[in-house]
């Protein structure tokens, strides 16, 4: 056989071999009869970008104090994307997570999903209501596919989404226009119901309710003769705080 005609042959078989692996690794899609075009294979869908996402705020109430759970701190780093990892160190994921996502304390009524957003293939964001006693906080999870998996790339406060009047808006430091209270001294009012007066500015609490909690909404946190943050017991606090005590022991 002519040389040449050897050549050519193989020269088609490894550009028909070049084609066909290329077309059996590229994804496909699936028409769904109505005109459509379904998720592409090979990328995760909407529902694995529900579960991310919620997952990620459940794995949040496991890893925090009181629970503790190592596992789900390692997932939520696992989770997030490489951008996020930046904001986020996994050493010090715990003080990090809470600035991540925003909050205090940790829902004690749960989370809730509210919607899904579908971006593109690639782009998602879950909108997430966090549950307290007291209402609803919401939550805007952005993510993106990283590798074949969704990951959390950043997390957004949402200040209205339907329905309006059931939003609340988790205590802030400094002078509080809701609570009246005020932090100086560079002390911080947090906690789930405002109650707590620290240095620390990411402290979380549960979200058990006391009467004497109501009596620091208009007192002050700062820094007190032994040098540590604490509520000022001015005489209208200390006669606060003993009425309520004094009502929830019936």
């Amino acid at each position: 056989m002519n040389k040449n005609i050897v050549l050519l042959l193989l020269i088609i078989a490894i550009v028909v071999g070049v084609l066909w692996w290329q077309s059996a690794s590229a994804p496909r899609t699936i028409d769904n009869g109505n005109g459509d075009v379904d998720q592409e294979e090979g990328l995760p869908g909407e529902e694995a970008a529900e579960m991310t996402g919620f997952g990620f705020m459940q794995d949040l109430i496991k890893a925090a104090p009181g629970e503790d759970d190592a596992a789900a701190a390692e997932r939520l780093y696992a989770a997030l994307s490489a951008r996020a990892k930046t904001e986020v160190a996994e050493d010090t994921i715990l003080r990090d997570i809470a600035l991540f996502v925003g909050v205090q304390d940790v829902p004690d009524q749960g989370v809730s999903v509210e919607n899904l957003e579908v971006h593109s293939d690639t782009e998602t964001t879950l909108i997430i209501g966090l549950n307290y006693s007291g209402g609803r906080v919401l939550r805007a999870i952005d993510m993106v596919v990283e590798d074949g998996e969704w990951k959390v790339d950043a997390i957004r406060s949402l200040d209205t989404y339907p329905p309006e009047d059931e939003v609340v808006t988790p205590p802030e430091n400094g002078a509080n226009g809701e609570t009246g209270a005020i932090a100086r001294d560079g002390c911080y009012i947090g906690g789930c119901s405002a109650q707590v007066c620290s240095d620390d500015p990411d402290v979380i609490t549960t979200c058990e309710w006391l009467e004497e909690y109501a009596c620091y909404r208009n007192a002050t946190c700062e820094r007190q003769a032994d040098g540590e943050c604490g509520w000022t017991q001015s005489d209208a606090l200390v006669e606060c705080v003993a009425s309520a005590r004094a009502s929830d022991s019936y």
